[in-house]
């Protein structure tokens, strides 16, 4: 035994390990062991035994784990490490800070002709799908401190881009959106990212190429298809719950025709009324039938629904007066939070009886996770982080309250954070589980995530590749960031 354990670099001694895979309601039990010590080396767990039968050198650095519970390290799978096409200071620190050690990006780098001046806006240093392979480079290999980035998807596809991307960029037909998927392919993205606008056939067609290269296809659901349809067609992961809320009722057919029409060409006019009316017409004619047909399509065809609702909690706050001045802007470039400054100035532009609706259709697409969790729609969690009011990292844990009171266990939730992430990857057999041989992306925390999904921000201490991060290094890598941004000559 001695020869193996003197290559051994970290032991977390007399630790609960916490088994995500037990997370449906009555298995709760069987869901941890105490008095383990687990043992890692060159960044993998290298075995589990009980803590009183450890035999360990005196050189090893030792984790105190009494009383405390170790789990797989966490999983944003919606985040953007950059904004108008630049990298956002201080978002990888802030994610490892709050125990995100892994992350997918929604959107990587931009089409190769966007306007100088879009890009002159930009908060930081700009960057391109190579940058960002190379970062994802030197996260894997430790010279660079954050989360392991699993997967950078292309920018966003849609007709009538408002971006002002190319015509290329914008299919309108099959045969554009398929031809699209496989310059995309091409180009080295991990998956495509499909937005709002696209029309039904340009859709389709995007698909179809996408199932060709066996490259992911995920997002929004277009305004102009059905879930099921999308699910048939492949795809993959279904972003933020606001879109099958709006699919849940017998307006959806009328709205999906009424944009397809406009979208595709065969009309100017705009469907004002029917976006004027979504929102509310969400809520007061939900169909649980239409839901539960819904969910079955989600189901059925291995689609993941990432709700993303700390996005649909910050429109149904906008308006309150305190939100631009929330104490975690301080770990927020200058120029971005300007920027989320406006867009909830926009958001708030509305009348009292608006703003209503859309608590209560936050409040109802809540609880429609909750439904889809309970038809065994596989839930992901993903936060949009640096989109408005997004606080990355802290994000993280918002995101995770949301998803409990839209009904998951807290054990639940934390496989959606974790295993459930590792299963879209198809890395089950590496990630996502406190096991032997598998990478050692590790959180400690201080209190049983059984009881309280809160525990899951109890964080003790991040272990990173192997190597062991103290609640003490954490908050100085938060500390870090908000020296650098400086929020005092920024005047807050």
């Amino acid at each position: 035994m001695w020869p193996l354990l003197l290559a051994l670099q970290l032991a977390v001694v007399d630790v609960s390990v916490v088994h995500v895979d037990h997370d449906r309601a009555g298995d709760e039990a069987n869901a941890v062991t105490p008095h383990q010590t687990v043992l890692i080396a060159d960044g993998r767990v290298v075995s589990i035994v009980n803590a009183n039968q450890a035999e360990l050198p005196p050189h090893i650095t030792r984790i105190d784990g009494s009383g405390r519970f170790l789990v797989p390290g966490y999983t944003d799978m919606h985040v953007h490490l950059d904004r108008n096409g630049a990298l956002v200071d201080g978002t990888l620190e802030l994610l490892l800070a709050h125990g995100v050690t892994y992350v997918r990006n929604m959107s990587s780098g931009e089409w190769p002709d966007r306007p100088a001046a879009k890009r002159a806006a930009s908060t930081g240093t700009p960057i391109s799908l190579e940058h960002l392979r190379d970062l994802q480079r030197n996260l894997d290999a430790g010279a660079v401190l954050g989360p392991r980035i699993l997967a950078l998807g292309s920018a966003p596809v849609a007709g009538g881009n408002p971006n002002e991307a190319p015509v290329w960029w914008q299919p309108s037909t099959y045969d554009q959106g398929y031809d699209l998927a496989l310059r995309l392919h091409a180009s080295g993205v991990d998956f495509i990212k499909c937005y709002d606008g696209l029309s039904r056939s340009a859709f389709l067609g995007l698909a179809k190429g996408a199932r060709e290269t066996k490259l992911p296809l995920a997002g929004h659901l277009p305004w102009s298809v059905d879930p099921a349809e999308a699910a048939r067609a492949g795809l993959r992961s279904l972003e933020h719950a606001r879109l099958p809320a709006l699919a849940c009722t017998p307006h959806w057919k009328h709205f999906r025709a009424a944009y397809d029409r406009y979208v595709s060409g065969e009309t100017s006019r705009w469907p004002s009324d029917h976006f004027r009316n979504t929102v509310s017409l969400a809520v007061e004619d939900f169909e649980p039938e239409l839901a539960a047909s819904v969910f079955r399509a989600l189901r059925d065809h291995d689609v993941y629904l990432c709700p993303t609702l700390t996005t649909r909690a910050v429109d149904a706050r906008a308006h309150e007066p305190d939100l631009p001045r929330d104490w975690r802007r301080q770990y927020v470039p200058a120029r971005m939070a300007a920027q989320w400054d406006q867009e909830l100035r926009a958001t708030a532009s509305v009348g009292t009886r608006q703003q209503m609706q859309r608590q209560r259709f936050f409040e109802h697409a809540q609880n429609l996770v909750g439904q889809a969790y309970d038809a065994h729609v596989k839930i992901l969690v993903g936060t949009d982080a640096n989109d408005t009011q997004c606080f990355a990292g802290f994000a993280f844990h918002e995101e995770t309250q949301h998803l409990a009171a839209a009904g998951l266990t807290p054990l639940a939730v934390l496989r959606a954070a974790t295993l459930t992430a590792a299963e879209f990857f198809e890395l089950e057999d590496a990630v996502g589980k406190v096991q032997p041989g598998y990478q050692a992306n590790l959180v400690l925390l201080g209190a049983d995530p059984r009881e309280r999904v809160e525990a899951l921000a109890n964080i003790e201490g991040v272990i990173r590749n192997g190597e062991w991060l103290s609640r003490e290094d954490l908050e100085a890598l938060k500390n870090a960031v908000a020296l650098r941004l400086d929020p005092v000559t920024r005047g807050r």
